[in-house]
């Protein structure tokens, strides 16, 4: 039986048609979805453990990851009618930026130096946040009344020298000229924030963290600009609500996790109020601690909160059985997402 071209293009077209639209609907609904409407967030234990060293390892509470190495302070020295000098290693967790890696025990590696030494800043009190992919400086210093006060150096690539010492060892400096900024928050005060709230987001783009007695602030690594939303956390007389948070790569979406609290806001939804909060953002958010409880049933807080794509992030929990700490990792989707699409990243 023959078939005439024409005849195979018009029943062609007849399925395609339908594909396309369905295929156009399925989009729609991806893109219309988020974190605040989506009906269908699933909880998945991905793996369970009792080993501590199975957990990420992390520089501020458990918020962000680095990566555990064993670098050099001290570079072999050659002489010739003796033995050569062995190279003295250290341990530290360290976060690769544009500029440098910046690593826990206050040490840093310049690019293009290979060797691991103190970085000193403008003042002992002052230390470099050790944030993944970062093109600019985000500076802590320990001199606030809570926490430290958060300021910006947006030109720190070029303004880190590199002192090399007659032992070999090198010792880095920022300049004494360097452009450095006081970030000041909504209410025109020194910015200040709880260093073990503190999370990058993968690209190292957004800083999330809780400012102490001010609000959650979410800050623009690359142009030091800020959004204050959420609310006023109290840290009078040692109390500390203990906060795990995470920010997605694009800077839409964070999460803030606490002792039954688990909560992820849409950062572009956000207008703004009036009353005693003014100076905060609104914006929408969606309590998951219910559905965490009911469908995962396992620990009282999330932590190692990490945004693995867009519509999903992973995070850990521990529970006492017996006389055993048990930790299981569990995936938050929007929907069903491929096992191949989840990115580990601890």
């Amino acid at each position: 039986m023959r078939i005439s071209v024409s005849v195979f293009l018009r029943s062609l077209a007849m399925v395609a048609v339908p594909l396309a639209f369905l295929s156009m609907g399925q989009n729609t609904q991806a893109v219309d979805s988020t974190w605040i409407d989506h009906p269908n967030i699933k909880f998945t234990m991905v793996r369970e453990f009792t080993n501590l060293a199975e957990r990420p390892t992390t520089t501020y509470g458990s918020s962000t990851t680095c990566s555990m190495r064993s670098v050099v302070i001290k570079p072999v020295i050659s002489r010739v009618l003796l033995p050569d000098t062995p190279a003295v290693y250290a341990d530290t967790c360290m976060n690769d930026t544009n500029y440098g890696s910046v690593g826990t025990n206050g040490l840093f590696i310049k690019s293009g130096v290979n060797v691991a030494g103190p970085l000193t800043l403008k003042s002992r009190k002052e230390s470099l946040a050790i944030g993944p992919n970062l093109k600019t400086g985000v500076i802590f210093d320990a001199t606030a009344p809570t926490g430290v006060y958060v300021n910006f150096a947006p030109n720190i690539s070029s303004q880190i020298d590199a002192n090399v010492q007659l032992d070999k060892t090198v010792k880095y400096t920022l300049r004494s000229n360097a452009d450095v900024t006081n970030i000041k928050d909504a209410k025109n005060e020194r910015l200040m924030a709880i260093t073990d709230t503190v999370a990058f987001s993968s690209n190292g783009d957004w800083l999330l963290f809780d400012s102490p007695f001010y609000g959650l602030v979410r800050l623009n690594t690359n142009d030091g600009s800020i959004l204050s939303f959420g609310g006023p956390s109290n840290y009078n007389n040692g109390s500390n609500p203990g906060y795990s948070t995470a920010i997605s790569a694009d800077g839409r979406y964070a999460i803030i996790s606490g002792s039954n609290l688990f909560t992820i806001y849409d950062l572009q939804s956000c207008v703004s109020q009036t009353g005693s909060l003014s100076y905060l953002m609104n914006c929408k958010s969606r309590a998951l601690n219910d559905q965490r409880v009911r469908d995962a049933n396992f620990g009282t807080r999330a932590a190692y909160i990490r945004f693995t794509q867009d519509n999903s992030f992973s995070y850990y929990a521990s529970q006492l059985q017996g006389s055993v700490i048990n930790w299981r990792q569990y995936r938050v989707t929007m929907g069903d997402v491929p096992q191949f699409g989840f990115q580990y990243l601890g």
